[in-house]
């Protein structure tokens, strides 16, 4: 409809509105081929009504005030201009100083090819993280935006997804060496738009166009924009391009992208080391590596800690920089009070990270123990991206840590129905059916994770684990096997073992599992002191020394 609108008043200014056919209106804005055939294909008829609707909805609005007015007579497609009348009643002003929240949508990429998308993503991460840092503000995060891409601000579902009060959306065109940038704010409760700007600069100048951006739209939605705590970036756009190719991977969260995540990121910081965030983000690459059990975890975490110190070095207010070293401290170090202070550090430099959330939360709170305060971040995060499994999969998983195995399994059957591809809601929900004795029901959840994931660790473990607690000790040890011969060629963790072997019974052997995992620091091991899968050993002294030793207890 915008492109409808640009058009016909333009032909009208240029003295061409006799020429403002059904046909050449098909063709200019609605890229029909040259031989379009109205009759045939009415789209032109059926959005030149929505046009007249919405531009009818306008001036009874918020464009009541307008100097001039643009109008369609009913089966014309030329618009008439006119002066309004004086007479025109003021309307009160939209109530902007109530602005909660915001949504801001991936910006679409109008360059030649779709791998400049990750260029107009990186635009919108950007903008996004600007808005985090402004106190009392929820903006909505980039997992969430991401999702709702392709659709348009006034799409039905959008806010009821998002629940935001405004939401911003525009275009991205790359050309060469310069940028242009078309912004837009609507106000989600009327669908109204209350500002359109266009923005064009050279890519040299990125930093500063992004910053201008963001201070527009701040004064527009009439909120105090923080000042940057740190210099504005001084590493060369090219190194941002790579970064920002990393962290698009990173957030896929599979053991493919993240290793593509780590070799994106060392090219950011080929091309200029003063990035400090790629050095975040290698960080937080290799953290992942080693938690979700692909890697020994004294391989990456060392490769990651001096990234992370890197990162701080360069840039002290980088909240991305204070979360990776919160969780090399908690996870590897189990230095949990040193952690904490990291992640609290993050959030106060930017109350709208969600991973800081996150990790604090899930990663060092609920293993702790200490629940209910998990349960605020946690609902925080979920607050911010409502809209990303990994955010959402940390609810029931609390749950679970908590013994509230039905609880647990609602939360994973939801997740499950709003995203069927994504493998932790499956195998959560094996494991909560697993605490509720309903075996048969969760061999066949952990199977249909399995069939996502493919044969990784963990699902093999736990699928060994129920098969042995139903009494089925001959498919527990068939798995146990799977599991030994795995870790001939590949990185196999060693809860993975213990918890078959705990399961079978076999305390001793799955003890020296456990003491041989502390011992090198592996990070899945860090749930011991909460999960239930260790349910059977709590009372071993052992594994109480364990524990002690992770200074996860007194």
């Amino acid at each position: 409809m915008r492109r409808f609108l640009e058009f016909t008043v333009r032909q009208v200014m240029e003295g061409k509105s006799g020429e403002l056919k059904e046909a050449l209106v098909g063709v200019e804005v609605f890229d029909r081929p040259a031989d379009y055939d109205p009759r045939i294909d009415p789209i032109v008829r059926v959005e030149a009504r929505r046009l007249r609707q919405k531009i009818e909805q306008y001036y009874a609005s918020e464009g009541a005030r307008d100097p001039v007015r643009i109008e369609y007579v009913k089966g014309g497609y030329a618009p008439v201009i006119a002066q309004a009348a004086r007479e025109t009643a003021d309307l009160p002003a939209a109530s902007l100083g109530t602005i909660r929240s915001v949504l801001v949508l991936p910006f679409v990429s109008l360059g030649a090819g779709t791998d400049q998308e990750y260029f107009s993503d990186g635009l919108t991460q950007e903008l996004i993280h600007a808005f985090t840092r402004v106190s009392g503000l929820r903006v909505l995060a980039w997992n969430t935006s991401a999702r709702l891409r392709g659709k348009s601000a006034q799409a039905p579902d959008v806010n009821e997804q998002a629940q935001a009060d405004v939401i911003v959306e525009g275009s991205v065109r790359r050309q060469g060496d310069r940028v242009r940038v078309h912004v837009q704010i609507v106000e989600a409760k009327s669908d109204f738009y209350l500002w359109t700007e266009t923005f064009e600069r050279t890519l040299g100048d990125l930093f500063a166009l992004q910053e201008q951006i963001a201070r527009s739209i701040a004064s527009v939605l009439r909120i105090q924009l923080t000042a940057p705590t740190a210099p504005r970036p001084n590493y060369r756009v090219e190194a941002h391009d790579f970064y920002l190719r990393g962290r698009h991977e990173w957030f896929r969260r599979t053991e493919q992208s993240l290793r593509q995540s780590i070799v994106l990121f060392e090219r950011a910081i080929k091309e200029d080391e003063r990035c400090a965030p790629a050095w975040a983000g290698l960080a937080d690459a290799c953290s992942l590596l080693a938690d979700y059990g692909f890697e020994p975890t004294a391989t990456v975490i060392e490769e990651g800690r001096p990234a992370v110190m890197r990162a701080l070095e360069l840039d002290p207010s980088l909240a991305e920089a204070h979360t990776s070293l919160g969780f090399i401290k908690s996870f590897f170090d189990w230095d949990w009070g040193a952690a904490e202070q990291c992640y609290r550090t993050a959030i106060a430099l930017n109350p709208g990270y969600v991973t800081a959330h996150h990790w604090y939360g899930l990663d060092l709170l609920a293993l702790q123990g200490r629940f209910d305060e998990a349960r605020v971040e946690l609902d925080i995060a979920a607050r911010l991206d409502p809209l990303e499994p990994i955010i959402l999969e940390s609810g029931p998983y609390l749950s679970l840590l908590c013994g509230d195995f039905a609880a647990a399994e609602a939360g994973y059957r939801k997740l499950i129905a709003s995203a069927p591809q994504f493998t932790k809601g499956y195998t959560g929900c094996g494991r909560s059916l697993w605490g509720m004795g309903r075996y048969a029901e969760a061999i066949e959840m952990l199977e249909m994770g399995r069939s996502l994931s493919g044969d990784v660790p963990s699902v093999l473990g736990a699928l060994g684990q129920v098969y042995a607690t139903a009494g089925n000790e001959p498919e527990a040890r068939r798995y146990l096997a799977m599991l030994y011969e795995m870790s001939k060629t590949r990185h196999v963790p060693t809860s993975c073992l213990a918890l078959v072997h705990s399961g079978l019974g076999e305390r001793e052997a799955a003890l020296g599992h456990l003491e041989r995992g502390v011992e090198r620091r592996e990070l899945p091991l860090n749930h011991m002191k909460v999960h239930p899968g260790y349910d059977a050993l709590r009372g071993e002294e052992r594994f109480q020394r364990l524990l002690v030793k992770m200074r996860l207890v007194g």
